[in-house]
C-alpha cells in the first residue's frame, strides 16, 4: 500500500453489478477525446458537433471535469475537452473552484461562453468561482448574459460587479437564486441594477455617493428573485432595504446579519406608517439580535428556519471587533423573547448558538411539534439529553457541535426519538455515560455522525447491532480518540443497509488492518466526504 492510499478515511459499498451499455459509451468517447492530437482539434469538432446530440455533449463535459477535480491538468484535458464538444446548447454549466485554479483553462473556457452568440441559449444554471481577473471575467460573462434569457441560477463568487448584475436585470429576468459571495465588486447600485431600476447619474453607475433613490424600470428580476447571497460584497442596508421593497417573491438573503436587520428595521417603520404587509422571507440569520426583532416576528409569519445567536465561539466574542461591543442583555431577557417563537406557525429548522440549557427548552417548548431539524452550537455549559427528548421527540435532524452534552441517570426515561432520521454530534465533549445515551435512543436513525467518547467500545457497538438499533443505518462515522477496532469494522460492514464507514483513520488499525479493510469485496476506499455515496462508488 502506497503512502497516498494509506490515507484513505472512508470506506463506501458499491454494487458489482455489470456495468450499463451508456457507461461503456461514455468511457470509450472520453477516452477517444482525451487522446486526440492538438492538432487534429478542428476537425474532430467538427464530427463531435455533428455526430454527439448535444445533451450528450454536456453530460461528457461533467464527467470530464469530476474526473479532473482535484488533480492537476497538465495536459490540458479540460481545456480540449470544452473546445470540442462545448456550444451554446447546454442546460447546466458549473465551473467548480478546482478548475478555477487553473488560469489558462478558465480563460479558455470564459472565452468559449462569451463568443459565437446568434440565438438565445436553453442554460437555465451558471456556476463559477473565480480568482481571475475581473474583467475578463465580466466581459465575457455579460456577453453571455446577453443571450441566456432562460437562467433562473447563477453564481459568481470572488468577480462579480455592478456591471455584471446590470446585464443580468437587462437580459434574465427570470433568475431565482443569485450567488455573488466575496466580489467588493458589487455595491448597492448593483442591486437596483438587478432588480430591473437604475441610479439616475448613469455617467457612474459605480459611485456608491449616487443617488440611488430616483430609479428608472427596465426590466429586472423583481417578480423572480427568491434567494440572494451577497455576503462579502460591499452591500450595505440601503441595498438591503431595496431588495426588501423590490422582490415580492424573497424567501432569503445572505449577507452582513447587521445590515440586514438594519434594513429590516427600516422596512418595519416604513410598514407602521402604511400599515405594510408582510415580507415574505423563508429564512433569517438574527445574529445576537433576536431579542430586538421579537416583537415584530408578526411580519414574518412564513419564516420556516431561523437562526439566533453569533457565528463566533463565546470565548472568540471579545477578540473580534464585530461582536466585541455586542449588548449584554438582562437576566431573562433572552428566555422571554424566545417564548415569542410560537408566533411563527411554520418554523421547521432552528438553529441556536451560545444559549443556555433552560433557553433550549423554553425555544423548544415555544415550538410544539412542529420542529423537524435542530442545530445547537457553543452550548459550552451544557445541553441535556433528556430534556431534548421530552421537548422535541418529533425532529427528524439532530446536529450539536462545539457544546457539551450532559444527562441525568436519575431521569433516564424510555422515550426515545423515534423520528429521528441524522444525528451529527462534533467537536462535542461528554458527561460520564452520555456518549452512549444517543445511539440507543435513535431507533430509526439512518445517519451516525458521531465524536468518540471512552463509552464507544467494541462490546457497545456489539451490543447496539445486537438489538437491531442499527438495522436502518446508512452511514456511521465516529472520529476522535476512537477505541474501535477491526472488530468493530467487520460487524458494522455486515449491516444489509451501510453505504458508509469511517472516520477509519481515527480507530485503532494498524497498517495490515486497514490493508485487510481495504480488500473487502463491495467497498470502496475513500479520501474524502462527499454527499452522494453512490457517485463516489
Amino acid at each position: 500500500m502506497t503512502e497516498e492510499d494509506d490515507r484513505w478515511r472512508f470506506l463506501v459499498r458499491f454494487e458489482p453489478t455489470p456495468r450499463s451499455l451508456v457507461y461503456l459509451c461514455e468511457v470509450v468517447m472520453m477516452s477517444i477525446i482525451q487522446d486526440i492530437p492538438r492538432l487534429k482539434t478542428s476537425s474532430a469538432r467538427r464530427w463531435t458537433l455533428a455526430s454527439i446530440p448535444p445533451r450528450v455533449r454536456e453530460r461528457l463535459l461533467e464527467l470530464f471535469m469530476k474526473k479532473f477535480a482535484g488533480m492537476n491538468d497538465h495536459r490540458k484535458i479540460i481545456q480540449k475537452a470544452w473546445s470540442l464538444l462545448y456550444t451554446h446548447q447546454m442546460n447546466c454549466i458549473d465551473l467548480p473552484s478546482t478548475i478555477s485554479t487553473d488560469q489558462t483553462t478558465l480563460k479558455s473556457i470564459l472565452t468559449y461562453l462569451g463568443s459565437g452568440h446568434h440565438d438565445d441559449t436553453p442554460t437555465t444554471v451558471f456556476r463559477l468561482i473565480s480568482v481571475v481577473g475581473v474583467e475578463e471575467v465580466n466581459t465575457s460573462l455579460k456577453k453571455f448574459m446577453m443571450y441566456s434569457p432562460c437562467l433562473v441560477e447563477i453564481q459568481v463568487r470572488r468577480s462579480a460587479t455592478d456591471e455584471l448584475l446590470r446585464a443580468l436585470g437587462e437580459s434574465c429576468c427570470s433568475l431565482e437564486v443569485v450567488n455573488f459571495a466575496r466580489s467588493p465588486g458589487v455595491t448597492d447600485a448593483g442591486m437596483y441594477y438587478l432588480l430591473g431600476d437604475k441610479p439616475e447619474d448613469e455617467d457612474s453607475p459605480m459611485d456608491r455617493t449616487c443617488d440611488v433613490t430616483k430609479s428608472v424600470p427596465y426590466g429586472g428580476t423583481k417578480q423572480s428573485l427568491r434567494q440572494v447571497k451577497i455576503r462579502g460584497t460591499r452591500v450595505r442596508s440601503g441595498g438591503v432595504l431595496k431588495l426588501l421593497q423590490g422582490c415580492s417573491r424573497l424567501e432569503g438573503i445572505r449577507c452582513n446579519t447587521v445590515d440586514v436587520l438594519q434594513a429590516i428595521t427600516s422596512y418595519v417603520k416604513l410598514g407602521e406608517l402604511r400599515l405594510c404587509d408582510v415580507l415574505p422571507l423563508l429564512y433569517l440569520d438574527f445574529s445576537s439580535c433576536f431579542c430586538l426583532f421579537a416583537q415584530h416576528l408578526s411580519l414574518l409569519p412564513n419564516l420556516i428556519e431561523i437562526r439566533i445567536g453569533a457565528d463566533v465561539p463565546p470565548q472568540y466574542k471579545d477578540k473580534t471587533r464585530k461582536f466585541s461591543k455586542e449588548i449584554m442583555l438582562g437576566k431573562g431577557e433572552l428566555e422571554t423573547s424566545l417564548r415569542k417563537i410560537s408566533d411563527l406557525s411554520n418554523l421547521h429548522t432552528l438553529v441556536l448558538k451560545d444559549v443556555t440549557n433552560h433557553e433550549v427548552e423554553v425555544a423548544l417548548n415555544s415550538c410544539c411539534s412542529r420542529l423537524k431539524r435542530l442545530d445547537l452550537h457553543f452550548i459550552t455549559l451544557g445541553v441535556d439529553i433528556d430534556m431534548i427528548c421530552d421537548a422535541a421527540a418529533d425532529i427528524t435532524h439532530l446536529d450539536i457541535s462545539d457544546s457539551h452534552i450532559t444527562f441525568q441517570q436519575t431521569k433516564l426515561k424510555s422515550k426515545r426519538l423515534r423520528s429521528l432520521r441524522s444525528l451529527c454530534l462534533n467537536r462535542v465533549t461528554y458527561d460520564v455515560g452520555a456518549d452512549v445515551v444517543f445511539p440507543r435512543y435513535t431507533v430509526q436513525a439512518e445517519i451516525l455522525h458521531q465524536e468518540a467518547g471512552p463509552g464507544i467500545t467494541d462490546d457497545f457497538i456489539c451490543d447496539i447491532v445486537n438489538e437491531g438499533l442499527c438495522e436502518n443505518m446508512t452511514e456511521i462515522v465516529i472520529c476522535g480518540n476512537c477505541k474501535l477496532t477491526l472488530n468493530s469494522a467487520i460487524l458494522l460492514l455486515s449491516l444489509p443497509n451501510l453505504k458508509r464507514i469511517g472516520d477509519l483513520r481515527d480507530w485503532d488499525l494498524s497498517k495490515e488492518e486497514r490493508q485487510y479493510l481495504s480488500g473487502q469485496v463491495g467497498w470502496a476506499r475513500k479520501i474524502g466526504y462527499s454527499s452522494d455515496p453512490a457517485w463516489e462508488a
